[in-house]
């Protein structure tokens, strides 16, 4: 047999061997969970200090919410009160109503 027969009537061997995974101590098991014979990282555990969101920027972001939702319903409050105008000048000309 040749070389290449032999190559492709081998067992299959795997082109990307397996990654190697960090292995957890027995006694650190805080921010994982074990499953099927892994541990898996728990996301909600997870504590990222670059992306995490800082009470005080929870309240900024808070008060910028509620400055855009006022200025939402004073620009809503405007165009009513403009339409309220224009209807009340249509109905003095005479052509509605």
């Amino acid at each position: 047999m040749s070389a290449r027969a032999a190559m492709w009537l081998s067992p299959a061997q795997a082109a990307d061997p397996e990654p190697n995974r960090a292995q957890a101590s027995e006694d650190d098991h805080t921010g994982l969970s074990f499953h099927s014979g892994r541990f898996f990282r728990r996301e909600a555990m997870r504590d990222d200090p670059d992306n995490t969101v800082t009470p005080a920027e929870q309240r900024l972001i808070g008060q910028r919410a509620e400055d855009a939702a006022r200025t939402r319903l004073a620009e809503r409050d405007r165009a009513l009160a403009g339409l309220r105008e224009l209807g009340a000048a249509v109905r003095a000309a005479g052509g509605a109503g």
